[in-house]
């Protein structure tokens, strides 16, 4: 992977981000009430810009403390 292709996935993220629909809770807040480790459970969706990228979906899990 090139510097130009990592430049291009920031500038991805950052317009996304900018858009303020990319991070999605799973549980609900009274889901959430028995089970407080559910708070944290989320979902963060950046789909591409690529329009060929239809043809080459993934997904990509990061379990446990992601960040």
């Amino acid at each position: 992977m090139g510097w130009r292709m990592l430049e291009r996935g920031f500038e991805r993220l950052f317009r996304a981000a900018a858009g303020g629909k990319y991070y999605f809770r799973l549980y609900g807040d009274e889901e959430c009430t028995d089970a407080s480790r559910k708070k944290n459970a989320s979902i963060v969706y950046f789909p591409s810009d690529d329009a060929s990228a239809d043809r080459k979906p993934f997904i990509l899990v990061v379990a446990g403390g992601g960040f």
